[in-house]
């Protein structure tokens, strides 16, 4: 799926062989407005299907802009913090060392 997301006018398209029930809705199709721009639920969905009409995407030219974050670190500076957690890490032993070789001299 892409990362670039669009919004959507739709145009609400009578379905053919579907009139007898499309009479009782024939305002439907000017009320496409309302279902533009935004994500539609399934309900909304069917229950424009039931009424004898189908909705119709096209393609609108405003994109919702994706953020992306592109950070880079050069590889020396990641070295550099690697060696250095790899000398806490062996002061921290000998530390511990330390510390235990007094307890046991006491």
């Amino acid at each position: 799926m892409s990362s670039e997301k669009f919004h959507y006018n739709y145009e609400i398209v009578p379905v053919p062989g579907r009139e007898h029930v499309q009479k009782n809705f024939a305002t439907l199709p000017t009320r496409a407005e309302q279902y533009s721009g935004r994500q539609l639920s399934l309900n909304e969905r069917f229950s424009i299907i039931e009424r004898g009409y189908v909705l119709e995407p096209v393609k609108s030219e405003n994109k919702r802009k994706s953020r992306k974050f592109d950070v880079q670190m050069p590889e020396a500076h990641i070295t550099q913090n690697i060696d250095e957690l790899i000398k806490s890490i062996r002061n921290e032993k000998s530390n511990n060392k330390k510390k235990t070789t007094t307890v046991k001299n006491l």
